[in-house]
């Protein structure tokens, strides 16, 4: 497979506009096996899109070091590891069983619309695993990284002929708020 999959005319299962990216965030095996899922979906092929969203599913677990064993308890292990939980837990079994009955029941094609939920709730994973984590990850390093008091500070000026000229040292939040006026005790 190319390393650079582009499929053309793709519409993004959030927006529902004309694409052919997926966000920076996702990596290796699992963009490709979500981009040719796209592509399957694209193109028609609804049961090759279901079992690419398996391989998708297989792809995540592998990265984040869940690479033995069946899917099913690779994705108990990253649900032990903290790595995905509750509803997305829940959503990766429910994708592992679909891509299940389009590998191995001949029977059944899979539906376009359970072709496409099954893009939904696989991009969504890879949000929240690859991309909202991420983001998680740097808010909270930002915030407990130690900030110099000029960021506690308004660096404007104080309105008011008395005030002319003099800075405003007015307590401000890392978002610019004020800072609550400490409680001084009454007694």
């Amino acid at each position: 497979m190319s390393e650079a999959l582009n499929p053309v005319g793709v519409v993004c299962t959030s927006c529902r506009n004309a694409t052919s990216s997926v966000p920076a965030g996702w990596i290796g095996e699992n963009r490709k096996s979500f981009e040719e899922a796209r592509a399957c979906h694209h193109a028609g092929q609804f049961t090759a899109a279901a079992l690419m969203v398996r391989r998708t599913l297989e792809a995540v677990c592998i990265d984040k070091g869940a690479a033995t064993g069946s899917l099913q308890g690779k994705l108990n292990d990253l649900k032990s590891k903290g790595i995905i939980e509750g509803k997305l837990t829940d959503w990766s079994h429910d994708l592992r069983a679909l891509g299940n009955e389009a590998a191995h029941d001949t029977t059944i094609f899979i539906s376009a619309a359970d072709a496409q939920d099954a893009l939904e709730l696989a991009e969504e994973l890879l949000n929240y695993v690859y991309v909202l984590n991420a983001k998680y990850n740097a808010f909270k390093a930002r915030r407990a990284a130690p900030v110099a008091p000029s960021t506690y500070w308004s660096s404007g000026q104080v309105e008011g002929a008395e005030h002319q000229g003099q800075a405003d040292q007015t307590p401000r939040l890392r978002s610019g708020k004020l800072r609550p006026a400490p409680q001084t005790d009454p007694a």
